[in-house]
């Protein structure tokens, strides 16, 4: 591969990057891509997350479509239950 390619390729993997870390979630950003500078490890970390998302993120998920602004607040009041991986359905339940 001629410099002039890896190059390219190099500032495609940085916008990438760049991409992931305008456009995740805050609670996902801080736990799963400011916690590294390699932009593998931080998209492994996000891809192992939401692979193996709790039900309760999934549902949160789920229903984003029909009230982003909701869910999206909802997730701030809840936030540090979903870093510590404790949200539970109750919780949930409360939120409506």
């Amino acid at each position: 591969m001629e410099f002039s390619e890896w190059e390219v390729q190099r500032r495609d993997i940085d916008k990438i990057f760049e991409w992931m870390k305008q456009t995740v979630y805050y609670s996902y950003l801080k736990t799963y891509v400011h916690v590294t500078h390699s932009w593998k490890e931080a998209y492994n970390n996000l891809k192992m997350q939401v692979g193996q998302g709790s039900r309760e993120i999934q549902f949160l998920e789920a229903i984003r479509p029909l009230d982003e602004a909701w869910v999206t607040s909802f997730e701030h009041l809840i936030d540090s239950k979903i870093d510590d991986k404790s949200l539970t359905y109750k919780d949930l339940l409360n939120g409506f």
